[in-house]
């Protein structure tokens, strides 16, 4: 039945996407608030426990990544694979709001942590061996990206209409979708690629381009998503609807526009747009909430962009490495997932004390994280103009080819 429905790669993989991306929207965007509202954490405390789940995810998305290349994984092995392990994500995520106390609240997200980098592995790869070719590569790139933005909106939506009952059953609907959409997966078909040769000493090698590339993504999850991370504990100003939820809502329309956009803005103008509406947004300037949800949607474009542009370059960088003859599918996205998860973990450590301050009313907070904000913005333009790395593996298209 699933499969009748989604007879395209492009729409299957889309159903899968969007499916995991409301399980990691609802995560990434909630999970801070329920430890610390619900369970009861204080803000450092929430910030430590998120950043042991993401060390923890790091590094098994890491092994998963490089056990699925050892085995040389096949096309129909990284479905395989990805099923039975959304089933068991399906479940804890509905467990992790679900729970009250905080030792029940670190078992189920470690035990999700687990069972969703193998997911995330094992989906991500797909977003190499579907595509036709680089066109179709950048398809699915831009795909991924308004469908995340697209599952934030929805996951916020949600979050403002529904009681805290009405949002465990409403991840609990997740989990089936998810589920759902991974069967579909399985009728999937792929386009023939070249064999991989024989495994030699040069395997264990890193590609040419990964480093830059991670370095990309470190800056893009450290430094650029601080404001935003602050945005669901902001007081409402100048009105009652302009709180929180509603400018992350803001935010998260402006990175379901921003995909649409890339082409039209350079690195320039992309900067002022990041750093102007952080400053609208986090700064305390007595402006009213028509402006401010406006930042908010202006600051979703800019930061949407900038992930399209690293996804294009990861999914160009294993295909490239494919086409020499060498498997690395899992080692690139598993390095850059990896990446995602330690970079955001030291991102939790700096904000747990930014949202105590932000509930005391000290203005340290909103300078600090725009501050940090800048900084990475600043630091991803800048990466644009370096060169690409040489070296006797392939020469892949980094993240600085598309210009930012």
């Amino acid at each position: 039945m699933v499969a009748w429905l989604l007879p395209s790669n492009r729409a299957r993989f889309g159903a899968a996407h969007a499916t995991r991306s409301l399980a990691w929207a609802a995560i990434d965007l909630l999970l801070a608030w329920h430890l610390h509202v619900r369970v009861g954490l204080t803000g450092v405390q929430t910030g430590w426990l998120l950043c042991l789940f993401l060390l923890v995810g790091a590094v098994a998305t890491a092994l998963a990544g490089r056990a699925l290349d050892r085995g040389r994984a096949t096309d129909a092995m990284a479905v395989r694979v990805q099923l039975p392990a959304t089933c068991v994500t399906a479940l804890l995520l509905w467990a992790q709001f679900a729970v009250h106390g905080a030792a029940a609240a670190m078992a189920v997200g470690l035990a999700f942590r687990l069972s969703y980098a193998v997911q995330d592995v094992a989906q991500n790869m797909l977003a190499a061996l579907l595509p036709r070719d680089d066109a179709d590569a950048r398809g699915y790139a831009r795909l991924r990206v308004m469908l995340s933005a697209g599952t934030r909106c929805l996951i916020v939506a949600g979050f403002a209409l529904a009681t805290a009952a009405g949002m465990v059953a409403l991840l609990a609907v997740v989990g089936a979708l998810m589920v759902a959409s991974a069967f579909g997966l399985r009728g999937a078909t792929f386009a023939p690629h070249a064999p991989a040769r024989p495994a030699d000493r040069s395997d264990r090698a890193m590609p040419a381009g990964l480093p830059a590339l991670l370095l990309g993504w470190i800056m893009t999850a450290t430094l650029l998503p601080t404001v935003t991370r602050l945005l669901i504990f902001a007081p409402p100003v100048a009105g009652a609807w302009s709180g929180g939820v509603v400018l992350l809502g803001g935010y998260c329309l402006g990175t379901l526009i921003g995909p649409a956009l890339r082409e039209l803005l350079g690195r320039s103008v992309l900067l002022a747009i990041i750093v102007a509406s952080g400053a609208l947004l986090i700064v305390p300037l007595g402006i009213g909430p028509t402006v401010r949800i406006a930042a908010a949607v202006l600051h979703g474009i800019g930061v949407s962009i900038i992930n399209v542009h690293l996804w294009v370059a990861t999914s160009q960088l294993a295909i490239d490495e494919r086409r020499a003859g060498r498997s690395a599918d899992g080692t690139v996205f598993g390095a850059v997932i990896m990446t995602l998860h330690l970079a955001t973990a030291l991102s939790m450590v700096i904000l747990g004390p930014l949202i105590d301050q932000l509930g005391d009313g000290r203005h340290q907070a909103p300078a600090i994280s725009l501050l940090l904000t800048a900084l990475g913005a600043i630091m991803i333009a800048g990466a644009g103009h370096r060169p690409k790395p040489r070296g006797r593996r392939v020469r892949a298209k980094s993240f600085q080819k598309p210009a930012l």
